[in-house]
């Protein structure tokens, strides 16, 4: 059996996080990975509830990263206003867009 080697790409954050917990069981990543394949295709189904509730997890993840990224730029950049939360820009907004002061 020729072995081939694959790639892909993910956010930093979520591969240290994920390198952290698979140690917890002795494992590496590229071997965590080797076993969800080999699972998937012993079962001929992917081994793991997809769920809407884990799409939208996935999604939320994904979109946070974004929007971290978008946060970190502004900051470096310093244009603009950064809000610590949802609440703070709603107020923001509520109050004419800061254009009272």
């Amino acid at each position: 059996m020729a072995v081939v080697q694959i790639a892909t790409k993910i956010d930093e954050d979520i591969r240290d996080k994920a390198a952290n917990i698979f140690s917890n069981y002795g494992l590496d990543i590229s071997t965590a990975v080797k076993i969800f394949i080999s699972a998937t295709v012993k079962e001929q189904r992917f081994p793991i509830d997809i769920s809407k509730k884990f799409a939208s997890e996935t999604e939320y993840i994904t979109q946070n990263s974004e929007w971290t990224k978008k946060i970190e730029r502004a900051k470096k950049q310093k244009t603009g206003k950064i809000y610590n939360s949802q609440a703070e820009f709603r107020a923001e907004i509520e109050k004419g867009c800061g254009q009272g002061e």
